[in-house]
């Protein structure tokens, strides 16, 4: 039977489909950018259509229509992995930063690339704060 375009049902279900042959996965920044719109109102919209291409992916699982490349995309390609922090950071608490609750901050590898202009601006500094010497007006 062939699907009625004209069907708002039939559209949400086509953007499931799409949805859920990305692994599930939107740039809803990309998105927000082409269809002119801010970005939370784009990911307040596909979040719905997120739930049913999960609903879909698993009707396609359970009537074995999946294949094993469709099994890998919909699981979202690559697993996630937990990031672990370094030995010798601030976030491991046998770290040489931390001691007794306090966080030692290093010194730049680098010395700064700005240099300070020297100037002769220190005699006119002296006459405006009066450090220099007062001298006195003569009467002709």
């Amino acid at each position: 039977m062939p699907a009625d375009w004209k069907s708002i049902e039939n559209i949400e279900r086509l953007c499931a489909a799409i949805i859920a042959s990305n692994g599930g996965k939107v740039d809803n920044q990309a998105v927000a950018r082409y269809f002119n719109e801010t970005f939370d109102a784009i990911e307040n919209r596909t979040r719905l259509y997120k739930k049913a291409a999960q609903k879909l992916v698993e009707e396609a699982e359970a009537a074995g229509r999946m294949d094993q490349n469709m099994k890998k995309s919909a699981a979202g390609g690559s697993k996630k992995s937990t990031a672990t922090p370094k030995k010798g950071t601030a976030a491991t608490p046998d770290s040489a930063a931390v001691k007794s609750g306090r966080v030692t901050k290093r010194a730049p590898k680098t010395p700064s690339k700005l240099k300070r202009a020297e100037t002769d601006d220190e005699d006119e500094d002296e006459e405006m704060t009066g450090t220099a010497p007062a001298v006195k007006d003569e009467e002709v």
